[in-house]
């Protein structure tokens, strides 16, 4: 609601309007005042009054009604405003929370009918009656009883669930219907389903004996439960929903569906069940197409007509506010899509139901501004004539006065207020002209004090300047261009160390005191001012001090010109900067250099690259290359030795790069243990790679840091400077890029930077970026290799090997894809896939072929998923969920994973075995550790990795040391694996040196699941 007032006066011919007007629309009205429509327009109020007949009191009347009329209104229409708005917003938040009920039900009930059809897929008579009508004799009494079973439970669980709402039956992989029990009363009568007769489809429904094979979603629900759309099954003038869920045999091969109808007239009583919003609100479900979802079967009769619905429908999300329907009735809509489809929530009530509220306030309104136009009228009245009075009486003063009579005083009847303070004024003005000749005298004599005054003041002046220069720290100067003589005070002497009589009154005395090389600059700067046209001059000017030392000083004038502009006299100062120049000097190192090595920081590397750069742009002969240094073990030192070590071995090797670099060469700190170095003026590449053996050489002698001898070599990528590169920032990208190499390639080396790295590094992170879209489910996929038994020949185990099927590049290697899961975290929620996966399977060969105490399974963990908290809780709710002894699993971790950081990895180990899973080294003598350290790792099983067994026989080296392997895993009680056996040679030295069990593919190459099974089935070929 909107409220204007306006008052005014307007000129006439010999008279003044006074015009009172205001103009209201509320709530939809609109303020045109010449509209006949417009029945909340306050009527104009226009007083014609003669200018010669205007007193204070209709005046002072007029103005106290207009005072209050214009707030007072404004105030209430914006009162009524602001309690409209608030009761739309209310009504509105309340259709939010309404459609969240909704919302809430909808998923609730679609998500227990889910369930039912759940319980009923999984259930075994469900399965042994599908099973049973595959078979030859579809007759017999075990599938006849099975199918009178079914249909008993069926019929119980939709009567009691359900009642009439709802049907349940079953279909065959080809969508016939082969039961169907029906919804009414039921005396358990069983039937052929096969075969039903024409009464019985009269009375049960359409769909009876009938097919769901034409359905678009019947062939999906095979595979996966199914939801359908609301119009995708019709029987009479009933709307359904199918909701399918497939029955699988134990292989996991489709047998048929269970289908269960969801009748939309039960859902929309269920939302309309409890539903209140005023008289005029309603709930409805509507379909993706625009339609009302209600019990009549007439679909067209049931368009909905809200712009709100379609909008909604358009855009997929929700919508909300005021929409006009295409009837013409005006109301506040709510319409959300349900996550549960094809919904959408329609959620209405009439606009006029809204606005009753402000409705009701406007004749409350109306009388209230009634009621202040009377009072503020009676009193304007009153105060006009409590002010008229005095006023008359003052007037008639005041025209004595402007008569001549000056002699009569005029009487103060007031006091302190307006009306008293006009008398006196008045009495004043009279009593002025009075004494005018007696005023001019007076004026002339203060005239005379003030003159004396300023002569006092002028004298103050110079004292308080004489004063100031004394205690200034500046020195001061002043110079006569006329005469060229120069007066230096004092303390511009004592700045330089100097007596009275050591320096001369002119500009050269003043020049020798400045430094060399900047006495050109000065004279110049100097120069410039005096012909130029500005009368400040400032710079700062070096210059030597008495005891043979510079100072910084800060030199300010300001010059005084002639008619013509030309400079005749130069007056300043002199202040002495050499502190604050330091302290800039300070400021400026530690901007641009690291604080604790004293190296260079980024931003400074940056700068001078892009310089080296430029210049060897310009200079062909001009040749650099960048070095970026990674230091190995620096976190496992900071950790173990404390950051106190850490922060001793960076001084210390940056202390290195001080001794081994030359002077026009830059190095810097990146970060943690990161540096960078450009190597300017190197003749080619051979010169930089002998830079790099000699650096590697001096990082790799130990630090004798705070009583530690501390070890930590480099790894190094080099990158040579080439024209082609445009920006710094690429230069470190393809250095770190040959350090990561160099890092991965072993450490304590370095490499050279090609273009195939680059290649390599950008193939990496689109590796990285595949993995992380990945969908688990349908690209990854999991193969197994048997672990035998040597003294039984039999398979007793399988190790899961996971594969990745990249829809675009095909078959990705594990060696690509698992370094960059472990780098990127991703390797968690992989490998608590992999462990349901792998989990799952053997679950379900132990129940296939009998075997729940002599079948385990192997599953590879990263060092990253062994001690995310995660794991735990992982392993913990597999073993409830299947049923499984923790032995049955067993989980292998890579030798070099478990030394690299052994202070972290052994504790998690403990804790994994202490939960009863064994553990197992897998890669045996590919790490670092030795035979010597088995005993202090919580392991249970040895894996020889494949690279002893391969050169097993070609000398009694090698066999020795698979002997001794052997031999100390049996004295630590360690089952022994060996990997990668291929020959039947093999196989009998193995078996000599008493190793008990081996994979490989001279038994199984890994196999997909079906073929793992396959041959875990029919045993394992005859190795002679």
């Amino acid at each position: 609601m909107l409220g204007v007032l306006f008052l005014g006066i307007h000129p006439g011919d010999g008279s003044q309007k006074v015009v009172l007007s205001g103009a209201f629309r509320l709530c939809g009205g609109r303020a045109d005042p010449n509209s006949q429509d417009s029945p909340d327009l306050f009527p104009l109020l226009s007083i014609q009054l003669p200018n010669s007949n205007m007193s204070i009191i209709p005046k002072l009347a007029l103005a106290f009604l207009a005072s209050a009329i214009i707030p007072a209104s404004v105030g209430l229409v914006l009162l009524e405003d602001h309690r409209s708005e608030r009761h739309q917003n209310e009504t509105q938040a309340q259709l939010g929370f309404l459609a969240a009920d909704c919302e809430e039900l909808l998923k609730a009930h679609v998500a227990s009918i889910q369930e039912v059809a759940s319980m009923f897929a999984s259930s075994r008579l469900v399965t042994n009656y599908l099973e049973g009508l595959e078979g030859s004799d579809r007759q017999t009494s075990s599938a006849e009883n099975a199918g009178r079973l079914v249909e008993d439970m069926v019929h119980k669980a939709q009567r009691e669930l359900w009642g009439k709402t709802h049907h349940i039956f079953l279909t065959d992989t080809t969508g016939r219907i082969v039961l169907s029990p029906p919804r009414g009363d039921y005396v358990g009568s069983f039937r052929d389903p096969l075969e039903p007769s024409d009464e019985e489809i009269a009375s049960h429904g359409s769909h009876l004996g009938g097919s769901l094979d034409a359905n678009e979603c019947f062939k999906q629900s095979l595979s996966e439960p199914t939801v359908t759309n609301i119009t995708s099954f019709r029987e009479r003038d009933h709307h359904h929903q199918l909701i399918m869920h497939p029955v699988k045999d134990a292989m996991g091969t489709p047998l048929g569906v269970v289908v269960v109808e969801v009748a939309i007239d039960a859902v929309t009583d269920l939302l309309s069940s409890g539903f209140t919003l005023g008289e005029s609100g309603r709930v409805t479900l509507a379909s993706s197409t625009g339609h009302s979802m209600t019990q009549n079967g007439d679909e067209s009769a049931q368009a909905m007509n809200s712009q709100g619905l379609r909008d909604s429908i358009l855009s997929g999300e929700m919508t909300s506010g005021e929409y006009l329907l295409d009837d013409g009735r005006e109301v506040l809509g709510h319409y959300q899509p349900s996550s549960v489809r094809p919904w959408i929530l329609c959620i209405e009530i009439d606009q006029a139901e809204v606005g009753m509220a402000t409705r009701s306030n406007r004749a409350l309104m109306f009388q209230i501004l009634g009621l202040i136009a009377v009072a503020m009228g009676i009193l304007g009245v009153l105060m006009g004539t409590w002010f008229g009075r005095p006023l008359r009486k003052l007037s008639a003063a005041a025209q004595r006065v402007s008569e001549g009579s000056v002699e009569e005083s005029i009487p103060i009847s007031h006091g302190l207020d307006e009306i008293g303070i006009l008398e006196r004024s008045m009495e004043g003005m009279r009593v002025r002209l009075c004494e005018q000749i007696t005023t001019l005298d007076r004026r002339v004599e203060g005239k005379t004090l003030q003159l004396a005054k300023v002569l006092d003041e002028v004298q103050t002046s110079k004292d308080r300047y004489a004063l100031a220069v004394l205690g200034s720290q500046d020195g001061l100067w002043d110079w006569d261009l006329e005469t060229q003589e120069i007066y230096f005070a004092p303390r511009w002497k004592e700045l330089l160390g100097l007596s009275g009589g050591e320096v001369g009154d002119t500009l050269e005395a003043w020049m020798a005191l400045i430094a060399y090389h900047e006495r050109e600059m000065f004279q110049m700067e100097l120069q410039q001012h005096l012909e130029g046209d500005f009368d400040q001059f400032d710079t700062e000017v070096e210059m030597v001090h008495a005891d043979g030392k510079p100072r910084w000083m800060l030199c300010r004038a300001a010059s005084i010109r002639n008619k013509k502009g030309k400079a005749i006299r130069l007056a300043g100062s002199l202040a002495d900067i050499t502190d604050l120049k330091k302290a800039q000097s300070d400021l400026r190192q530690m901007a641009h250099h690291d604080r604790l090595t004293g190296l260079s920081n980024r931003e400074l590397f940056v700068d001078r690259l892009q310089q080296t750069m430029a210049r060897a742009r310009r200079d062909s002969d001009s040749a650099f290359a960048v070095l970026f240094f990674d230091f190995d073990r620096f976190k496992v030192i900071n950790d173990s030795l404390g950051h106190n070590v850490g922060d001793a071995l960076l001084v210390s090797i940056a202390e290195r790069f001080h001794r081994e670099l030359r002077e026009v060469d830059t190095a810097a700190r990146f970060g943690g243990d990161e540096f960078v170095v450009i190597l300017d003026s190197v003749g080619c590449q051979s010169e930089a790679s002998q830079v790099c053996d000699r650096l590697l050489n001096a990082f790799a002698q130990p630090h004798n840091l705070l009583g530690h001898q501390v070890v930590s070599t480099a790894s190094i990528g080099l990158v040579m400077g080439d024209p082609a590169y445009t920006d710094a920032s690429s230069m470190i990208r393809d250095a770190d890029t040959a350090m990561y190499q160099a890092k991965t390639g072993g450490r304590a080396q370095y490499r050279i930077f090609d273009r195939k790295m680059h290649s390599d590094a950008v193939k990496r992170l689109n590796l990285e970026n595949d993995l992380r879209n990945s969908d688990m489910d349908s690209e990854f996929r999991l193969y197994y290799q048997s672990i035998v038994r040597l003294d039984t020949v039999e398979i007793v185990g399988f190790e899961a090997l996971v594969r990745w099927e990249h829809p675009v590049h095909g078959l990705v290697p594990p060696d690509d894809f698992i370094p960059v899961a472990e780098e990127t975290g991703l390797i968690v929620p992989l490998g608590e896939w992999i462990l349901r996966t792998a989990t799952s399977q053997l679950k379900q060969w132990q129940e296939q072929f009998d075997c729940e105490d002599s079948l385990f399974m192997n599953i590879n963990i990263a060092r990253r998923q062994l001690l995310h908290p995660s794991l735990k809780i992982t392993l913990e709710s597999l073993l409830e969920e299947f049923e499984l002894k923790p032995g049955d699993v067993k989980l292998e971790i890579t030798e070099t994973t478990v030394m690299d950081e052994r202070h972290d990895m052994v504790p998690a180990m403990e804790d994994i075995r202490a939960m009863g899973f064994p553990l197992a080294m897998d890669d045996f003598g590919t790490g670092h550790s030795s035979l010597g350290c088995l005993h202090a790792f919580p392991i249970d099983v040895l894996k020889i990795d494949r690279s002893f067994i391969d050169t097993l026989g070609d000398s009694r080296e090698f066999t020795a040391v698979v002997q001794a392997i052997v031999t100390l895993a049996h004295h630590l009680e360690l089952d022994v694996v060996a990997e990668g056996v291929e020959t039947k040679e093999q196989l009998a030295q193995l078996q000599v040196l008493g190793c008990l069990y081996v994979q490989g593919y001279l038994f199984s190459k890994p196999l997909p699941p079906l073929e793992a099974a396959e041959l875990l089935g029919r045993g394992l070929p005859r190795v002679a």
